[in-house]
C-alpha cells in the first residue's frame, strides 16, 4: 500500500516536550475504497459521478478512474457536476496541530475516455460542512500520466461550493489557530460537456509548509515543572505578552536558518529551573522544550 499520512513532525532535542514545526503531509497511491468519500454538487440540470479502482495501469499501480457525466448540453443553463473526493486520514486541525500558511498539491492525471479538455482537477477540503475547492487546471485527453501541481495556495485560494448554487469566491476556509479540522482531497468537475469523461488519478498529495517558508510561532506553551516554582500572576503575564519575555520566536538554533529541523522557542520555563525564581536573576524565558 502508498498510502502515507503524515502529521506533527515530534523531533526530540534533550527532552520529551520539544515540538518541531508543523509539517502536514498526506498522499495516497493506492485508493483503499474505504479511505476515501465522495460527495457530488450540481448546478442546474447537474449530473452524476462514478469511481472505479483498478489494480494495475496506474503510475505506477493502482490508480482511482472517475467518470463524469452531465445533463445534455444546454447554452442557457449549463449543466455542471463537482465531484468532491476526500481522504479520510487526510484530516488536520489547525488549533492543534498548528496553522497552515501555504499549501502545495500534486497529483498525476491521465484520461482513459475522454472528449475535449477532459476534466476540472485540484485540491478540495471541508470545514464545518462547508466545501471548498481551488479553480482548477484541466487534465486534459492526453492518454499519458502528466503531474498537474498548485504551488502556494493560501486559504483566501479555496471558494466554496454551495450545491445548486456553484462557486462563491468570497468564501475561503479559516487556516489560522482556531480553525475547525480540515479533511483534505481532490475535486473532478465538468460543465456543459460532451459526456461521460472518464480520467484517472494517481499519486495524490498535498503537503505544507511550502518550500522556503520560515516555521510560524506557535501559540506559547508551560513546561510542567514551572507550575508552583515560578508565581502564577507572572506565567500569566508571560503568556498573555509573550513577545515581551527573551526568547519568545527566536530559532533554536541563532546561527542556523529558520526551517522545518530550527523552529521557533515557545515553551516558557526558568532560566534555572534548579534556582527558586526571581525577576531579574532568575526570570522567565521561553525555550526550545523543557527537560
Amino acid at each position: 500500500m502508498r498510502i502515507v499520512v503524515g502529521s506533527v513532525l515530534a523531533i526530540l532535542v534533550g527532552t520529551a516536550h520539544a515540538r518541531a514545526q508543523a509539517t502536514l503531509q498526506f498522499s495516497d497511491g493506492e485508493f483503499v475504497p474505504g479511505d476515501w468519500t465522495l460527495t457530488v454538487a450540481q448546478l442546474n440540470a447537474g449530473g452524476t459521478v462514478d469511481v472505479q479502482r483498478s489494480d494495475s495501469g496506474g503510475n505506477p499501480g493502482a490508480f482511482l478512474g472517475i467518470t463524469n457525466r452531465t445533463a445534455p448540453p444546454d447554452p442557457a443553463r449549463r449543466p455542471s457536476v463537482i465531484g468532491v473526493h476526500l481522504n479520510r486520514r487526510a484530516v488536520w486541525s489547525p488549533d492543534d496541530q498548528g496553522p497552515i500558511s501555504c499549501l502545495m498539491y500534486h497529483e498525476d492525471a491521465r484520461a482513459i475516455s475522454a472528449q475535449g479538455e477532459g476534466q476540472s482537477t485540484g485540491p478540495a477540503l471541508v470545514q464545518d460542512g462547508r466545501i471548498f475547492v481551488v479553480r482548477g487546471q484541466l487534465t486534459g485527453s492526453g492518454r499519458s500520466w502528466h503531474r498537474i501541481r498548485f504551488d502556494r495556495l493560501t486559504a483566501a485560494s479555496f471558494i466554496e461550493v454551495v450545491d445548486g448554487r456553484g462557486l462563491d469566491d468570497a468564501a475561503h476556509p479559516d487556516f489560522t489557530a482556531t480553525g475547525a479540522p480540515l479533511t483534505f482531497g481532490f475535486y473532478r468537475s465538468n460543465s456543459n460537456s460532451i459526456s461521460p469523461n472518464t480520467i484517472g488519478i494517481d499519486n495524490w498529495s498535498i503537503s505544507a509548509p511550502c518550500p522556503g517558508d520560515a516555521p510560524q510561532t506557535q501559540p506559547p506553551m508551560v513546561c510542567p515543572r514551572l507550575a508552583g516554582t515560578a508565581p502564577a500572576s507572572a506565567i500569566a503575564a508571560a503568556l498573555a505578552n509573550p513577545t515581551g519575555v527573551s526568547g519568545y520566536g527566536r530559532p533554536c538554533h541563532p546561527n542556523v536558518p529558520p526551517g522545518p529541523l530550527n523552529w521557533p522557542r515557545r515553551w516558557l520555563s526558568l532560566r534555572n529551573l534548579n534556582v527558586p525564581y526571581h525577576p531579574l536573576f532568575n526570570a522567565l524565558i521561553f525555550k526550545c522544550g523543557c527537560p
